[in-house]
């Protein structure tokens, strides 16, 4: 009894694909077809490409200069102590210490304490000099 509904269900919904009421949707796709007018161009030409081989002088895989116990007393990997000091530098690790961040275009810098004080009295000197100067012209 199933097998008779269930194949009566299946004639039923294959009878709804019928071709009979489909021809307003045949006309709508010729007129839209005709209206239709896209065109591939031709693919452009693929430039060619010459590969350059690679010439170099030295092997980067071979170690010219070895680290030795001898170039080390030498201080030959020592820094440059006679460099311009920064301005941090003149104070020791102990006393300096990040109190936040500045953003300027996109970079963050550090913001550190004692810097933020030399600024702070540079600052107040500016502002001072101007009003001894402000005295004066008056």
């Amino acid at each position: 009894m199933t097998k008779i509904l269930l194949s009566i269900i299946m004639l039923a919904s294959l009878a709804a694909c019928s071709n009979e009421n489909d021809g307003d949707l045949k006309n709508w796709m010729a007129s839209e077809e005709s209206r239709l007018k896209g065109k591939i161009g031709k693919l452009p030409v693929a430039k060619s490409f010459n590969p350059t081989p690679y010439n170099a002088s030295a092997d980067p895989f071979v170690v010219k200069e070895k680290l030795s116990l001898k170039n080390l007393l030498k201080d030959k990997y020592a820094p440059n102590t006679n460099r311009q000091k920064e301005e941090l530098e003149d104070f020791s690790l102990e006393s300096l210490r990040m109190v936040g961040t500045v953003v300027n275009d996109g970079k963050f810098y550090a913001m550190i304490g004692l810097f933020l004080l030399m600024i702070l009295l540079a600052i107040i000197l500016i502002i001072f000099e101007r009003i001894k100067n402000a005295k004066q012209n008056a």
